[in-house]
């Protein structure tokens, strides 16, 4: 009796969620928001620190002198990275750009993946 009362109340909690999430991914007006929010997102600086202690998995952390917050760094880019070299999103780009102190620039994608979907989703429409 307990087991199946429970299930009646953790179902539809664990269930709902998950669908409402599910649309809410699909949905054009979540995939405008996304894309233009990291379409617009501006930033710039010299890298200050590299947080070795923070750093596992696939990414890596760092600081910059313009930002008082870290920022997530892929381990692939994160090993070419030294303190001292510059990262650059200039606004309306979506890609970013890692100048080392040699000048040789690494580029990363930042917005393949809402790109992708959001212009799809447009075309469908």
């Amino acid at each position: 009796m307990i087991v199946k009362l429970l299930l009646f109340v953790f179902i539809p909690v664990i269930v709902i969620p998950v669908i409402i999430v599910s649309l809410q991914h699909k949905s054009v007006s979540f995939l405008e928001k996304e894309y233009f929010e990291i379409h617009t997102l501006s930033y710039s600086g010299i890298i200050t620190k590299k947080l070795e202690e923070k750093s596992t998995g696939r990414t890596g952390y760092i600081v910059l002198n313009t930002e008082w917050f870290e920022r997530k760094v892929p381990f692939y880019i994160y090993r070419e990275i030294e303190e001292g070299d510059s990262l650059v999103k200039l606004p309306y780009c979506d890609s970013e750009w890692y100048i080392k102190q040699n000048g040789e620039k690494i580029e990363r994608d930042l917005n393949s993946f809402f790109r992708e979907k959001y212009f799809s989703k447009l075309c469908k429409e």
